[in-house]
């Protein structure tokens, strides 16, 4: 399966959309990785920053949660997302 594809199908299973959002990111990722293949960086380097980038992005991530929940309840699940319900109107 290809890999755009994978991802696709794993982010409407975990999140229920998204899809958009990986062939946009993955599209953005191949056309810079195309400028620095230009520019004479070697493939593996390039996939080596992008593992890099992603692991930075994962500790920043981490470190911006605003509330954890050990077990939550419908209102807590509701308040969670709320502003990401109000963008889709």
């Amino acid at each position: 399966m290809c890999t755009a594809v994978a991802l696709s199908a794993t982010c409407l299973s975990q999140v229920g959309d998204g899809s958009g959002l990986v062939i946009a990111l993955g599209g953005e990722l191949l056309q810079q990785a195309e400028t620095l293949l230009h520019m004479g960086l070697h493939p593996s380097d390039i996939v080596d920053g992008y593992v890099e980038a992603a692991a930075k992005a994962d500790e920043i991530l981490a470190g911006l949660s605003c509330k954890t929940v050990a077990s939550p309840t419908e209102d807590d699940i509701v308040s969670a997302v709320k502003t990401c319900f109000a963008s889709k109107k």
